[in-house]
């Protein structure tokens, strides 16, 4: 679980100048908060309790004036200088000792968030592994053989780890010798296709119609009485005994 994040409240505000000459961009009001209050509430939304704040040489007293420690808000703020812009994966380096060996979410000082459910959805994307989220997001997959869901054979449901929707019903699912757990057929409108050609070849690949996320590929050779396999990451999947 992801439990420290970072900010990136750097950069020169070039484009809101000449205001952004005397203040940091990330420092100027958006409706009644500091801009970068808006980043925050996010990385707190997703139960982010530890917070470090990356600025521009010469202004963490700027910061620390709106912002001292996160002890009012119930977390804790610490501050680090970036010389110079460098881009996104600078922030790491100099984070590298806040990081350590957690893992952490970085998001921009400039950004902020808003739509329905984003409070669930960030405190499920927080739980993931990085595997989960490799497969979910950007369409990897695990190794054969590999999932406890292969062995399972209780009555229950099948739901999307990320969002929790029920995709397969236990009573679909068979033994397909595949090494990825196998159903015949998924509950109705759960699931968005599309072509796959990563390996040299078309294939049909579904999605989580709620939450996008990656589940794995179709197949033709299933039995009846639909003659598909949906073949899915098991990592992607929670099992719930009825």
């Amino acid at each position: 679980m992801i439990k420290k994040g970072i900010i990136l409240a750097g950069g020169t505000g070039s484009r809101m100048s000449p205001v952004t000459k005397a203040v940091n961009k990330q420092l100027l009001p958006l409706y009644d908060k500091p801009l970068f209050y808006y980043p925050l509430s996010v990385l707190m939304l997703a139960k982010i309790k530890e917070v470090l704040i990356i600025v521009n040489k010469g202004q963490i007293d700027q910061f620390k004036k709106v912002l001292p420690n996160g002890n009012n808000l119930g977390i804790r703020v610490t501050y680090a200088e970036q010389n110079k812009p460098r881009g996104l994966p600078d922030a790491f380096i100099v984070g590298e000792k806040f990081i350590g060996n957690s893992p952490t979410a970085l998001i921009l000082g400039d950004n902020f968030f808003f739509g329905q459910s984003l409070t669930k959805k960030l405190i499920s994307a927080a739980k993931l592994s990085s595997e989960q989220k490799l497969i979910l997001f950007e369409e990897g997959t695990e190794r054969p053989g590999s999932s406890i869901l292969n062995e399972e054979k209780r009555e229950g449901s099948y739901h999307c780890v990320n969002c929790n929707v029920k995709l397969f019903d236990s009573n679909t699912k068979y033994e397909s010798g595949s090494g990825w757990p196998s159903f015949y057929e998924s509950l109705p409108n759960v699931f968005e296709t599309k072509t796959d050609h990563h390996i040299g070849y078309a294939r049909t690949e579904y999605h989580c119609k709620k939450c996008g996320g990656h589940h794995g590929h179709i197949f033709e050779d299933g039995p009846e009485p639909t003659g598909k396999r949906y073949c899915n990451n098991g990592l992607c999947l929670v099992f719930k005994e009825k």
